[in-house]
């Protein structure tokens, strides 16, 4: 047997799975890890402080997953994170995307103009609400000051988009604080927080599985324990991937052809949603046009982010949240 028979836990991210999916497999995963060890297997030392902070922060994810299911604006406020979230996404990657374009100058010098205070402030959408909120408050600071970074937005048509993020983080500001004022003695409970938490713990907990399942005198000892959990984790990213393809949807509105909802998947680029509904979008000359018998007869439409003149890219991600029009060819 060579090392790279040896089983391993693989890796898999954890932030876009939904809080009832990612609290059960970490559960699951807590049940697998001590029904191994309380069988018949003692703990290695190495592995016992790691195993032992992850129950721990498992038990603060659950507390926090409990008091959020009991106040009525938690779904509120995971709805306007993710629709901040898009928006944010949105922002950074026209920006890191324009950056590179070299055969367009003027926008490539307004992202580079953008990338300095955006990199600075390292806004992320992986950041507790609160961090999130306060990073992009000051970051928003810095931009709105500066009359170059303003008019860089606009060359780059993402003023709308910044807006409508700095208006939604208002309101998130305000729901949590409501909130919070509600929980009392569980205001610093913060389920993004405890989650970031409890997905450390766990990748701390596996690497050192992982290590001494290599190291071990029989590399098979610890095999029955990574394979359950490699197989609980796989079975809970495909539901949490399943649930995402029914619940992610994409507008674009139109006066001429209608407002329509396309369901997408995570990461799915404007051509694979094209091709998934051939009977309202097309790929042409590298853009999305609508299909749509009104559309061509009105000469033809492009697919853009609301209050952008720039058509979206067949490789351009299609964006939950983020609202889309369609905008005539010329």
């Amino acid at each position: 047997m060579t090392l790279s028979d040896v089983k391993q836990v693989p890796y898999v991210g954890f932030l876009l799975w939904q809080n009832d999916i990612h609290i059960g497999f970490m559960t699951e995963a807590e049940k697998r890890v001590k029904a191994f060890f309380d069988n018949g297997t003692p703990i290695p030392v190495k592995l016992k402080p790691w195993a032992d902070a992850f129950y721990i922060a498992r038990e603060e994810e659950d507390r926090a997953y409990l008091v959020s299911q009991k106040n009525a604006l938690t779904a509120r406020i995971a709805e306007l994170d993710q629709e901040r979230d898009d928006l944010l996404r949105f922002v950074k990657t026209t920006v890191s995307a324009s950056a590179k374009l070299a055969v367009f100058p003027a926008k490539q010098q307004a992202a580079l103009a953008l990338q300095p205070s955006i990199e600075l402030y390292k806004l992320d959408t992986a950041m507790a609400y609160d961090v999130e909120n306060t990073a992009l408050f000051q970051w928003h600071g810095i931009y709105s000051a500066d009359p170059a970074q303003v008019a860089a937005a606009r060359e780059l048509s993402i003023s709308e988009a910044i807006d409508q993020m700095m208006e939604t983080t208002n309101k998130l500001r305000d729901l949590i604080s409501t909130r919070n004022d509600e929980r009392g003695s569980a205001a610093d409970i913060d389920l993004k927080a405890t989650r970031l938490k409890t997905d450390a713990a766990y990748r701390d907990m596996v690497l050192m599985l992982n290590s001494l399942a290599v190291v071990d005198d029989d590399p098979r000892r610890f095999e029955k324990l990574i394979v359950g959990i490699t197989e609980e984790q796989e079975y809970s990213r495909q539901l949490s991937e399943d649930r995402r393809r029914n619940n992610r949807r994409v507008s674009v509105k139109s006066d001429i052809v209608g407002n329509r909802l396309y369901a997408v998947s995570a990461h799915w680029t404007w051509e694979k949603l094209a091709a998934a509904n051939p009977k309202d979008l097309a790929a042409t000359d590298g853009r999305i046009t609508s299909a749509d018998e009104r559309a061509l007869k009105a000469g033809g439409l492009y697919v853009a982010p609301a209050g952008s003149d720039l058509p979206v890219k067949l490789t351009d991600e299609a964006l939950p949240g983020l609202p889309y029009i369609l905008i005539p060819k010329n």
